[in-house]
């Protein structure tokens, strides 16, 4: 039996298994120590976080509740327990060892009242610096900080249209409209025939000038990404693909992303391609940006079986619905809306239909296509 168990381990496909089961159970003891300490008779949780009158014990429960509705819940409850949690957050009085968690918080929550003041009252910092400047795009304000930004590319789209074109099989027939546009952002397209996207003349448009590659595409397809001599300009998420890049090609045509990782401070959650992607062009001032193909999970996961043939054979919709949870499908909607704030920003109307419903609305939709799969 032991000997079985090591076999299961050591395979890719059960060790999430393994561990988020092990999650399961931390999660459960320390809430129960956590109850236990603030509870003398036996009442409800809830009960608890509306008596309870220690803003720290009343965050850490609903943390806990959160987390463990973020892995194994539906997604109904994700968004009511998360808000619940950010408003706690959000109360709490600015010292310097949880700014980052507070400001995070009042971002996602769209409360920037006060915490410009608390920016430049604190100590600055690469993540704060980044957190301002994300405001200000909320704010409908331009990059003025041009030294945290790669040269090349902002002469290459200062004060051009961009198109961000996703995968997803689109509504409309948006190819001439995306070619119309002076740059055209693709995301982890392989220019070759193993690429999951064909790119057609009326869906998608054909021309490609920017990729964005993720950590987890150049490490499976890296032999064929660093050999390219296209025209294109490869952005990459860590500064090593970078440099390996230009070793490997001997050319310059590439910069290294700017994503939001400054924001998990608040709900631990991880940013997805477009709102990371959307963050990185802000910074380089440019005319406008239109998102097209990127339906944010409202018709599930509608490009599977191409991604899944081309790009990742060991990808379904499972593993897929799992890493959704884990990013916190509700951070990343909360960010979109919040950069549509900017008028540089524009979205197709495959992409606006989950853009506007309530978050209620939105839940409803991820739990028909993915509240059965879970940790």
């Amino acid at each position: 039996m032991i000997k079985i168990l090591i076999r299961k381990i050591t395979l890719p496909n059960h060790r999430d298994f393994i561990r988020y089961r092990l999650i399961k159970v931390v999660l459960y003891v320390k809430l129960c120590v956590l109850l236990e300490s603030l509870l003398v008779t036996n009442k409800k949780i809830v009960a608890c976080l509306i008596n309870e009158k220690n803003l720290e014990k009343k965050i850490k429960v609903s943390f806990l509740i959160f987390e463990y509705h973020r892995l194994y819940g539906s997604f109904i409850n994700i968004n009511k327990t998360r808000k619940y949690y950010l408003k706690l957050i959000s109360k709490q009085e600015f010292i310097e060892k949880n700014i980052s968690e507070i400001i995070s918080a009042k971002i996602e929550l769209g409360d920037f009242s006060k915490v410009k003041e608390r920016f430049f009252n604190s100590r600055e910092s690469i993540i704060r610096t980044n957190q301002k400047l994300l405001i200000d795009f909320f704010e409908n304000k331009n990059n003025k900080n041009l030294d945290i930004i790669n040269k090349k590319f902002f002469k290459m789209i200062n004060n051009k249209s961009i198109a961000v074109v996703g995968p997803a099989n689109p509504l409309e027939n948006n190819g001439k409209e995306i070619d119309s546009f002076d740059y055209i952002v693709r995301i982890n397209i392989l220019l070759s025939d193993k690429s999951a996207i064909t790119l057609d003349e009326t869906k998608t448009g054909l021309k490609t000038d920017i990729i964005y590659y993720n950590d987890d595409m150049v490490r499976r397809w890296e032999e064929t990404i660093m050999s390219l001599k296209s025209n294109t300009w490869n952005v990459f998420k860590n500064k090593k693909n970078s440099k390996k890049y230009i070793d490997k090609t001997k050319r310059e045509t590439c910069s290294t992303q700017t994503t939001l990782d400054f924001l998990r401070g608040s709900t631990t959650a991880g940013s997805m391609m477009v709102p990371n992607i959307l963050f990185d062009l802000l910074k380089y001032n440019p005319k406008k940006i239109k998102v097209f193909n990127v339906d944010f999970y409202y018709d599930g996961f509608n490009y599977m079986d191409d991604y899944k043939k081309k790009i990742n054979i060991e990808r379904n919709v499972a593993i897929f619905s799992k890493e959704l949870r884990k990013h916190d499908a509700f951070f990343n909607y909360q960010l979109i809306k919040n950069f549509l704030n900017n008028k540089k920003i524009q979205i197709d109307k495959m992409g606006m239909r989950p853009m506007i419903i309530s978050d209620k609305g939105y839940a409803d939709r991820l739990d028909n296509f993915f509240s059965k799969y879970t940790y």
